[in-house]
C-alpha cells in the first residue's frame, strides 16, 4: 500500500506487510494498522509475511483511488451540486477576492488551495482505509475492492490558508470501545473533527456536534484573525493521539512570522467521548510562576509562540504516557527578542495523558537559532544491552539487562535515545558551557551539548547513495539529564 506523490492511491495484490523477526516490539497485530507508525509506540512494525523479497516482483495493481477532492459540493438554495474543485475555488475567490493568502513569505508552497499533496497514511481498521485528503476532508475505503465507503468534508478550504505548509494532512487517529467507533483529525482551520466510523457522520456527543474549536483559549490567536502575511493563526496537520479515553492534537503555525508574537503551540486534551476540554500543556509558560518561565529572559514568554508540536507523538498505553517532540520558538533563526534557553522549545516532553502533568523532559537545543525541530515521532521500544552495544558505548547496566526506551530520528539527521518511564536518558549526554561570541543583542545559549558521530546514509542529488557522519545524542540512562 502506498501513496503516489500526486492524488492517487495505489494498492497492490498482497494485504500483509513485509516483515523480518523483531524482538522486543509490539508493533502492529491482527493484520491491522490502526495507528499511522503501526501501533501508538510507532514501531512502524508488523509481523506479517505473506509479502517478501522472494515475490514482491510479482505484485500486481488490484485497484485505484483517486481523490475524493477533485470533486467538492457547492450549495445553493436549489440543491447541492458535485463540482470540480477548480470551479469551486474560483466562485470562493469571486466572492471572497482576498480569501487566500497571494504569498506564503517565501514562495515555498501554492497558498490557493490544491489537491495535489495527498501525502496521508492509511489506517486499515476491520477491512477499511480510513485516510484524510489535502483538503482536509476525511475518506473510509473498503481495502479490498477500492470502493469509496463514505467521505466527510468540513470544508476547512473556505475558510482561508492553513499555516504553514497548507493542502496537506498527514493522517487521522481511529478509537473504539464498547460498540463506539471514531475517527479524528485535525483541519487547516483549527478545528479538531470527530466522526462516527462506519457512517462518516459527525460524533453528535462529541464537542459541537462533531468538532471542537482549537483556538478557543489559545493566546493570540482569536477565531478569524488573519496573520501579517494573511494565513490564519493555527492549523492542525497530523493526526491526533488517542491514549487511552484522552485525544491529543498538536497544530501548525506559520513559522515565518514577522512579529515577535505570535500564538503559543499548545498541546490540547479533550475526553474522547465527550470532547470536553482535559488539559493543555503549555509549551511556552504563561505565567511567572509556571515551570521554565525563568528561561524566557524578560518575560519573553508573554509574547513568544510557536514552540508548538506539528509533528507526530506517540504514547505508551501501559504506561498512560504521551511523547510531545516539540519545535523551535518563534522564529526559527533569530532569538534576540527571547533571551534564554526557551523551555520547552525543541524538546522531548513526556506527559501523563489523563492529566497533561508534565513527568519529565528533555531539551535537546538550548535557545535555538536554526530551526531544529522535534521533526520524527518518538518509538517506544525495549532496549537490551547488548556485547555490541557495550563495545560502542559506555555500558549502564548490566549486559543483556532491558529497559522501555524511546528513540528517534531527529531534524538533522541524528538519532537520540531516553528512558521511556523514568527522567533519565539511556546513554550520555554531556553539556558543557561555551563562550557565546555574537553581536549586541543577540545570545547564544552557553550550553553546548557534546555530541558523537555515528554513520547515516543519504542520498546525492544523483541518487547515489553515500555515507555521511551525522550529530547523534547518546544518552547515559545511570545519569539524570541536564534539563
Amino acid at each position: 500500500m502506498r501513496l503516489n506523490g500526486g492524488s492517487m492511491l495505489a494498492v497492490m495484490v498482497g494485504c500483509a506487510l513485509a516483515a523480518g523477526p523483531a524482538t522486543a516490539q509490539h508493533g502492529a497485530t491482527g493484520g491491522e494498522w490502526r495507528s499511522h507508525s503501526g501501533d501508538l509506540g510507532a514501531t512502524k512494525y508488523s509481523p506479517l509475511d505473506q509479502i517478501t523479497a522472494e515475490n514482491f516482483a510479482d505484485l500486481e495493481v488490484t485497484w485505484h483511488w483517486k481523490t475524493v477532492d477533485a470533486h467538492l459540493p457547492r450549495s445553493t438554495d436549489a440543491g447541492t451540486t458535485l463540482v470540480a474543485a477548480e470551479t469551486v475555488f474560483d466562485l470562493l475567490e469571486q466572492e471572497e477576492p482576498d480569501r487566500w493568502a497571494a504569498w506564503d513569505g517565501v514562495r515555498r508552497s501554492l497558498t490557493r488551495p490544491s489537491i495535489r499533496a495527498l501525502v496521508a497514511t492509511p489506517l486499515m481498521v476491520h477491512g477499511v482505509l480510513y485516510l484524510s485528503t489535502a483538503l482536509y476532508q476525511a475518506a473510509a475505503i473498503d481495502a479490498r475492492t477500492g470502493e469509496t465507503l463514505w467521505v466527510h468534508d468540513p470544508r476547512a478550504y473556505q475558510s482561508g490558508s492553513p499555516p504553514p505548509l497548507p493542502w496537506r494532512h498527514r493522517g487521522v487517529a481511529y478509537w473504539e470501545d464498547d460498540g463506539v467507533a471514531r475517527v479524528f483529525w485535525g483541519t487547516g482551520d483549527g478545528f479538531l473533527i470527530a466522526v462516527d466510523a462506519t457512517t462518516g457522520l459527525p460524533a453528535e456527543e462529541f464537542g459541537d456536534h462533531g468538532r471542537v474549536d482549537l483556538t478557543d483559549g489559545l493566546p493570540r490567536a482569536p477565531r478569524g484573525r488573519r496573520d501579517i502575511l494573511n494565513l490564519l493563526p493555527i492549523s492542525s496537520q497530523s493526526p491526533p493521539l488517542v491514549v487511552r479515553d484522552t485525544v491529543i492534537v498538536g497544530s501548525s503555525i506559520n513559522d515565518r512570522a514577522l512579529t515577535k508574537e505570535a500564538p503559543p503551540g499548545w498541546v490540547r486534551a479533550y475526553d474522547v467521548r465527550t470532547g470536553r476540554p482535559k488539559w493543555d500543556f503549555h509549551t511556552v509558560p504563561q505565567s511567572p510562576d509556571e515551570f521554565g518561565a525563568d528561561t524566557w529572559l524578560d518575560d519573553a514568554w508573554r509574547y513568544s509562540g510557536n514552540t508548538n508540536v506539528w509533528s507526530l507523538m506517540s504514547g505508551d498505553d501501559e504506561l498512560g504516557f504521551a511523547y510531545l517532540p516539540i519545535g523551535t520558538a518563534t522564529s526559527d533563526y533569530y532569538g534576540g527578542h527571547r533571551l534564554g534557553d526557551n523551555l520547552f522549545a525543541e524538546s522531548l516532553v513526556a506527559v501523563d495523558a489523563e492529566t497533561g502533568e508534565r513527568q519529565w523532559h528533555f531539551q535537546m537545543v538550548h535557545h535555538g537559532l536554526w530551526d531544529y525541530d522535534n521533526r520524527r515521532r518518538r518509538i517506544c521500544s525495549t532496549s537490551r544491552l547488548t556485547d555490541g552495544w557495550s563495545r560502542r558505548w559506555r555500558r549502564s547496566q548490566s549486559r543483556g539487562s532491558s529497559s522501555p526506551s524511546t528513540a528517534s530520528p531527529e531534524s538533522r539527521s541524528g538519532r537520540s535515545k531516553s528512558g521511556r518511564s523514568p527522567p533519565t536518558p539511556t546513554w550520555q549526554a554531556k553539556f558543557h558551557h561555551r563562550p557565546s561570541r555574537f553581536r549586541p543583542g543577540r545570545r547564544r545559549s552557553s550550553i553546548r551539548e557534546r555530541r558523537s558521530t555515528i554513520w547515516s546514509t543519504s542520498r546525492r542529488r544523483s541518487g547515489n547513495w553515500r555515507l555521511r557522519r551525522s550529530p547523534a545524542s547518546v544518552w547515559d540512562r545511570s545519569t539524570p539529564p541536564r534539563c
